[in-house]
């Protein structure tokens, strides 16, 4: 399979971003810090069925390309979704529907909403 894209190594190309503002102040620190991604990846690893994706080493892509290393991160297992980015969709509506039901002064939790009650 590696063979097939092997054409593609040597028409690679970087741009560099000229309009990149280093030092800037991060302005979406409140929805992208690193203290929300460690809620998130609490919340996400609990769910049932959660596992660690598994990455696979294309070291000989890696090789043909002069780089250390290529992994390749396989979501083809992914609960039945088989993709990662389906799990912050159902974290942000969970979040959401978590946050409706607090104005209404119901507490809840994410295992609530999964089991229905």
């Amino acid at each position: 399979m590696i063979n097939q894209y092997k054409h593609l190594i040597h028409s690679t190309r970087h741009f560099e971003n000229l309009n990149i503002q280093a030092g800037s102040d991060y302005r979406y620190q409140d929805i992208l810090s690193l203290e929300s991604f460690e809620l998130a990846n609490k919340e996400i690893s609990s769910w049932d069925s959660y596992e660690s994706t598994p990455l696979h080493s294309l070291s000989d892509l890696a090789s043909d390309s002069g780089v250390s290393l290529i992994a390749y991160k396989d979501e083809s297992h992914r609960f039945s979704l088989k993709s990662f980015k389906a799990l912050g969709g159902a974290y942000a509506v969970a979040n959401l529907l978590l946050k409706k039901l607090k104005e209404q002064g119901i507490e809840a939790k994410s295992s609530d909403l999964i089991a229905g009650t």
